[in-house]
């Protein structure tokens, strides 16, 4: 209820009409100690609902209010309707303040419903990267059914689309995918776009060996591999000379040994890679007859590194294994650009890096990101011709998108 116009509480009906001269005093008197009883009667009650109904301000102060007011109308000589009316007011805070609290919980039980559910990293599988919308530039996604896509506020878009634009002033053709895998929400710009992988495409690879021979008993870190066929080997070996399985996936990923990597393909190739990559909705990355080092885009890279956190969260002997040489991984555009973060970040990684042919030009990382209990996965594929430049390029991509992790939450 609004407070009413200045003057009006108590106001008295239409002025009474002139009597004669010859009415006594004791009716004048009578007269006036009515009027007196209606003046206080109708202050009271005024009173009695604004401290009641206000909705606006503490119940604290309109009980306040009230009782000063009250005190006012005793000391016109209307003592016990003061009291009476100064009961109300307080019982109208009481009631005010418990309907406030009432409408408080059920504000932050109505927020809560509104908030999405985190999901359980099971719940995102490889092909549920279909749900990335195609596009040639920046773009917003959800891997969740029923939920909306993100919002990136306009100062991150600026940032991301200036990093993106500066990748694109190198000449490099650019694929993205960024997703918190706790709530599926993500970022992309070009995710088809197809980029020469080089040997970011060392852990993928890693990955089948694990998880589909290794694990299946068709296969064994103590396995001795044989070079085999040797075209495209960086250094002459004897088709003879013999790896352990163990050694060529470790050097592969830790310090990036091609040699190490192709021979792991001449070894395992033929065992269901094809078969295994398709089966994640990958169909870029199939085997190459003249690369061991596929082309393919960052919605596939998305897609295997998905089926690598799922992996490693078996917990196995051999998954450990692999996720500590992740972590160990000598170069990480993603690792440097996020070290200077106040959070703890955790990245498990395998970055990819070639320069000087416009063919196979590529300045790529993806892996895992662990920070503040969220999981992420961040695919940066580019086909820069790789230099000091172009890596910090990408890493201030990585930032930008990074520092927008918020709006996914």
């Amino acid at each position: 209820m609004g407070k009413m116009p200045f003057g009006q509480h108590g106001k008295g009906d239409a002025p009474r009409p002139r009597v004669r001269v010859a009415a006594t005093v004791a009716i004048l008197l009578a007269a006036c100690a009515v009027c007196a009883g209606v003046v206080a009667a109708q202050m009271g009650v005024g009173l009695g609902q604004k401290a009641a109904s206000g909705s606006r301000g503490s119940a604290r102060v309109q009980a306040t209010a009230a009782i000063g007011s009250a005190a006012a109308v005793d000391a016109a000589g209307d003592a016990e309707k003061v009291d009476t009316d100064d009961d109300d007011a307080e019982d109208g805070a009481s009631k005010t303040s418990a309907s406030r609290t009432s409408d408080t919980a059920k504000s932050k039980a109505a927020k809560k419903d509104e908030e999405p559910e985190e999901l359980a990293l099971a719940d995102i599988d490889p092909l549920s990267f279909d749900a990335v919308p195609a596009s040639d530039g920046l773009s917003t996604f959800t891997l969740a059914d029923g939920t909306a896509e993100p919002e990136l506020p306009s100062s991150a878009q600026k940032q991301i689309e200036s990093a993106a634009s500066a990748v694109a002033q190198a000449g490099g053709a650019l694929s993205v995918v960024f997703v918190d895998m706790n709530t599926g929400a993500g970022i992309a710009y070009a995710p088809d776009t197809e980029v020469y992988g080089a040997s970011s495409f060392k852990a993928p690879y890693a990955l089948y060996v694990c998880e589909q021979l290794v694990e299946k008993g068709k296969a064994s870190l103590d396995d001795v591999c044989t070079v085999g066929a040797t075209y495209g080997l960086d250094e002459p070996h004897d088709p003879n000379e013999a790896y352990v399985t163990r050694d060529l996936i470790s050097n592969a990923i830790t310090v990036s040994d091609n040699d190490s990597f192709k021979v792991l393909r001449n070894a395992y190739d033929a065992q269901g890679y094809e078969s295994w990559a398709q089966s994640l909705g990958v169909t870029d990355a199939l085997i190459d007859p003249v690369s061991y080092y596929p082309s393919y885009c960052a919605r596939s890279s998305a897609r295997l590194w998905c089926e690598m956190l799922a992996y490693l969260g078996t917990g196995t002997k051999t998954a450990q294994w692999l996720e500590g040489l992740l972590e160990q991984t000598s170069a990480s555009f993603i690792r440097t650009a996020l070290e200077d973060e106040d959070e703890d970040v955790r990245v498990l990684n395998k970055a990819g890096w070639l320069g000087g042919d416009p063919v196979y030009n590529s300045v790529t990382d993806a892996g895992i990101i662990e920070c503040d209990g969220h999981t992420y996965l961040m695919c940066l594929m580019s086909s820069m011709s790789d230099g000091i430049e172009t890596e910090l390029l990408l890493e201030q991509l990585a930032s930008a998108l990074f520092a927008a992790r918020d709006a996914l939450a």
